[in-house]
């Protein structure tokens, strides 16, 4: 770029010795392009009137051409023609400047600024000029608006080195300042603005922070490493060495050692004094440590016995000048004696570690880049978790749970996390499905992610109680009485479960055809049903033993000399091995409980015996619901014939008595056995036992208008006998209150109740009949046979109270309660 000046500007300064030339020249780009206009200044001093020759500037400037090509008429300062004098004259001054300056003009503060100016600016020049002073320096002007209004109100404010956090260049940066704000005055001696020449010191001051950080680093080095040398634990010593005429070592002297090296010797007068001297017969290998280091110049550190001293040292040698050697020795006798002792605890407990027959794992959690627990992985485990698991020794160590156990239960990995997690232990009894073994163990935090578990195995415990449990449940099931061609199924599920097997069933045996009949069966997959009808014998000569009465125990049909010749036939039946149970009657086999397994299996004598207790069990229920079933059968066969015995008896007596009695005495005598049957009916309900004290009273009082009679009292079982009495006896009472008493008329009531009371130690049955609302009662004065049956009470013997009252007819009657019970 070359520039050609085409014309030339002058003013004076307003102290008359201050001469700004400007020229306005073309700048001719190197390229070719269009030139454009560019402004130069400079200034000189003069004195008196007389201009020496201006100082030229060698490169053109920038910001002149920028301030002439602003739009100053937008900004608070208006059109350049507009602009005093005063403000023409120290810009041009500025402009022509080449330190750092700006202008800050009028009430606003506008900002102008020469190019040494525009670097300080950072990204902010050029769209700074123009603008308020504020608005361009808005982190530091807190700082700096005091001066500013100081220098507004004509005052110079001159700084060196002001430390100011500046935001430039887009970033915080801290930087240094030397500067002077100036006023300046218009035309009529007003400050119209202010006038700042800065120079940035930040270089310099940092490198003389650096400088003076420096030295009070060296000087605190300095005396920290005398500090450390007098003041540190570890003994320190500077020695000579002393060698042979064939260039061994055979001696050292200490020449400066600090107070730690006594303490750590027991050597008071060790220096300026040889080894040899002051520890007569020390191990060659200290001399030979010194020669080394002293030839060749090459560290050496090591750890050895000083047995004149009756000590062990961590030493560590180096060369230092004039071929010396120094030295950091630290007793290390005690920590030698302690590790001994550790070792041989160690050893003792790695002894115990290793023999426990507990397993143990000592584990540590594995996190994700979040910090999510998704594994843990086995530090150490003793032989007896390997045993435990039945896994190869020395197989698991370094790897984690997910890769030992393919599959393993989610419990398994995350648990540990909770003992880590809260510092409590977490107890646990769980099966590893994978390997079908239960364990029974406690995981306990051991700092950090670490975490040790010690665990047994608890398979036969936890499939015994599992077993026990479902005895007990299948029991409980048995008692129910549910239908008798339920129960084989019932008990075949039971097992089935418990066992983890395959296909369960009871059958009826014929001894005779061989064979068995089995209804319904339990079964899981592969295998099949066997319900309907087999020939054992197709299957093997087992059948033998079952018709002996001995179990059959078949590990594998394969091998078992009883089936392996029909083993094809019973594995597709789904029988590799099976127990069964055979239940005998007077000698022969009439049942068998079956228990399958599609694979070979070694049935463990607790398996077996759980199968025999369920297979007993579940025969007995048979027979009892069968046993209940036919007393069933004949029991309603009986109350059949009863039943048609009491007809005949009624249709005897109604003939005899339609020629000797009245019609009412014969539809009396119909009602009272319509009573017996009644009563005969609830006890058949119950097989001929106890019978509900309501439910005696409910039948026998059916025929009557029973929504007006009020029934309550305790639940009471009363005999066969007490029942037929005590349904005569309502009746009776029944008859007379709709015949005389309460239920003759539309609002009489009646209320029955009975309680039970304790009087010398005896339970008493009292019951009461109470009329209400009826005719008065009055005592009749013949008593026929229902007034002798009401007398007689609820067991014939006796104990009634009648009162005929106004309000009606009040009945009270008790008995021992073991009669009523028995009776």
């Amino acid at each position: 770029m070359s520039a050609s000046v085409v014309e030339r500007r002058c003013c004076i300064g307003p102290a008359k010795n201050l001469v700004l030339i400007e020229w306005v020249g073309n700048l001719q780009k190197q390229d070719g392009t269009k030139p454009c206009r560019a402004w130069m200044t400079a200034s000189v001093t003069t004195h008196g009137s007389d201009a020496k020759s201006p100082y030229l500037v060698d490169t053109p400037s920038l910001m002149p051409d920028l301030t002439r090509a602003t739009d100053w008429a937008s900004t608070p300062l208006g059109p350049v023609d507009h602009w005093p004098q005063s403000l023409r004259t120290a810009v041009d001054m500025m402009l022509g400047s080449g330190h750092a300056m700006c202008i800050a003009w009028g009430k606003d503060r506008t900002l102008l600024y020469n190019d040494a100016y525009a670097p300080i600016l950072g990204s902010r020049h050029p769209q700074a000029l123009g603008k308020p002073f504020a608005e361009v320096w808005p982190e530091i002007w807190p700082e700096i608006e005091p001066l500013v209004e100081r220098t507004f109100a004509g005052e110079t404010c001159t700084f060196e080195d002001l430390p100011l956090l500046m935001t430039r260049n887009g970033y915080a940066e801290d930087t240094w300042w030397s500067f002077s704000y100036s006023p300046i005055h218009d035309e009529q001696g007003r400050v119209a603005g202010l006038l700042n020449v800065t120079l940035e010191t930040t270089g310099r001051v940092l490198v003389e922070r650096q400088r003076d950080s420096a030295i009070a680093d060296l000087r605190a080095s300095e005396a920290r490493y005398r500090a450390i040398f007098e003041n540190i634990d570890a003994g320190f010593c500077i020695s000579e060495v002393k060698f042979d005429a064939t260039g061994a070592p055979v001696d050292h002297r200490v020449v400066e050692a600090n107070p730690a090296f006594e303490r750590h010797t027991g050597l008071s007068d060790a220096v300026g004094r040889w080894a040899n001297e002051v520890a007569p017969g020390i191990e060659q290998h200290w001399h030979d440590a010194y020669g080394h280091v002293a030839r060749t110049g090459e560290p050496v550190r090591f750890e050895g016995e000083a047995k004149p001293l009756g000590r062990w040292y961590d030493a560590h040698l180096f060369p230092v000048a004039d071929g010396r050697v120094a030295m950091l020795i630290a007793d290390t006798t005690e920590r030698r004696r302690t590790e001994d002792a550790v070792a041989r605890n160690e050893a003792k407990w790695r002894t115990i570690f290793e023999t426990l027959r507990e397993g143990f794992i000592l584990g540590e959690l594995v996190r994700d880049e979040t910090g999510r627990v998704v594994d843990w992985r086995y530090d150490e485990v003793n032989n007896a978790w390997y045993d435990l698991v039945g896994i190869e020794r020395g197989c698991a160590v370094g790897r984690t749970i997910r890769e030992v156990f393919p599959g393993i239960e989610d419990a398994w990995v995350f648990e540990p996390v909770t003992a880590v997690e809260t510092g409590e232990p977490v107890r646990f009894t769980r099966q590893v499905g994978t390997l079908g073994r239960w364990y029974d163990g406690v995981m306990q935090h051991a700092g950090d992610d670490h975490f040790t578990i010690i665990f047994t195995e608890v398979t036969d415990r936890v499939l015994r109680e599992r077993r026990q449990v479902a005895l007990i449940r299948l029991s409980d099931r048995l008692l129910d009485e549910e239908p008798t061609e339920d129960l084989g199924p019932l008990a075949s599920a039971v097992l089935g479960e418990t066992l983890g097997v395959e296909l369960v069933g009871y059958g009826d045996i014929d001894p005779l055809a061989e064979t068995i009949t089995v209804e319904r069966d339990w079964t899981a997959e592969p295998a099949l049903s066997l319900s309907g009808t087999l020939r054992l014998r197709d299957y093997g000569s087992f059948i033998d033993d079952l018709k002996a009465g001995e179990m059959v125990v078949v590990r594998d049909c394969r091998s078992d000399a009883r089936t392996r010749d029909q083993a094809a036939a019973l594995e597709a039946r789904g029988a590799r091995a099976f127990v069964n149970i055979p239940m005998m009657q007077q000698g022969a086999c009439v049942a068998m409980l079956y228990v399958c397994t599609v694979a070979a299996r070694d049935w463990t004598s607790d398996e077996v015996q759980f199968v025999r207790d369920v297979a007993y069990r579940v025969h007995v229920a048979i027979e009892q619901g069968r046993a209940r079933a036919q007393e069933a059968l004949l029991n309603g066969e009986l109350a059949h014939r009863v039943k048609n015995t009491l007809s005949v008896v009624q249709a005897i007596a109604n003939a005899t008595l339609a020629r000797t009695a009245s019609d009412a005495a014969a539809t009396e005598f119909g009602n009272r056995m319509k009573a017996l049957a009644s009563a005969h009916d609830v006890l058949l309900a119950r097989s001929w036992s106890a019978a509900g004290f309501r439910q005696i009273a409910e039948a026998a009082l059916a025929s009557f208008d029973i929504a007006r009679i009020t029934i309550s009292g305790p639940e009471v079982r009363i005999g066969s006998r007490t029942a037929m009495s005590l349904s005569l006896l309502l009746h009776e009472l029944a008859t007379n209150a709709a015949k005389h008493g309460a239920l003759s008329v539309p609002d009489g009531r009646v209320t029955l109740s009975w309680t039970i009371s304790r009087t010398d130690d005896v339970d008493i049955l009292d019951m009461r009949w109470a009329e209400r609302g009826g005719p008065p009662a009055i005592e009749p004065s013949h008593r026929g046979f229902g007034s002798r049956i009401i007398r007689m009470g609820l067991t014939g013997s006796g104990g009634v109270k009648l009162h005929y009252d106004i309000e009606g007819l009040t009945a009270d009657m008790s008995a021992p309660l073991h009669q009523i019970i028995q009776g």
